[in-house]
């Protein structure tokens, strides 16, 4: 059985462009079940699934997440998805440059501090924000592409961290180009 209330936030949030992640960090520095996604995986194959076809989406629900996309776009990348993976791939090689594991970026304890955002925000990386759509600072592409979409979150320390939304998005960047081989260019 859905929960009505549940159903209605899992609709606003997926049509606002948002993820639901497996996992929510918590005020008070833990991680803690989305009740959203929760829902979503327990009634998907019997009530989500078909509902969202009706109306014309497929709901994804994969490692950890769920997103909804139109049946009615091509097989290329949206333009937000588009500008994720180089916000995403931004960030990662600047960690890298800088001396930093991946693993940083994917740790809810950890996460990558204001500081080391300020070193990644070159005019290099800028350029390349620009090339790829993104204008204004590297911040602000963070708050708007990966926080307000819940691809990513400040934890207690104010540090970015990736939500298993962000790994997802970070692993389709690494297996559909050559970056792990170009990385320490």
């Amino acid at each position: 059985m859905i929960d009505k209330s549940l159903s209605q936030k899992i609709f606003r949030e997926l049509f606002n462009g948002r993820v639901i992640n497996d996992l929510i960090y918590s005020t008070d520095g833990t991680m803690q079940s989305d009740p959203l996604y929760e829902e979503l995986f327990k009634n998907y194959d019997s009530y989500y699934r078909e509902m969202y076809d009706n109306i014309g989406y497929e709901l994804v629900l994969s490692g950890g997440f769920a997103f909804v996309r139109s049946y009615e776009r091509d097989e290329q990348l949206s333009d937000v998805a588009m500008k994720i993976h180089a916000l995403l791939m931004v960030i990662a090689r600047g960690i890298h440059e800088l001396g930093y594991d991946f693993e940083i970026l994917t740790t809810h304890d950890a996460g990558v501090n204001e500081s080391l955002l300020n070193q990644i925000d070159t005019e290099e990386k800028r350029e390349i924000l620009l090339a790829c759509g993104l204008k204004g600072s590297l911040d602000n592409s963070i708050q708007n592409l990966l926080i307000g979409r819940r691809i990513a979150y400040r934890n207690a320390k104010a540090n970015l961290v990736l939500t298993s939304a962000g790994k997802g998005f970070f692993d389709e960047v690494f297996r559909n180009t050559n970056f792990a081989e170009n990385i320490g260019d």
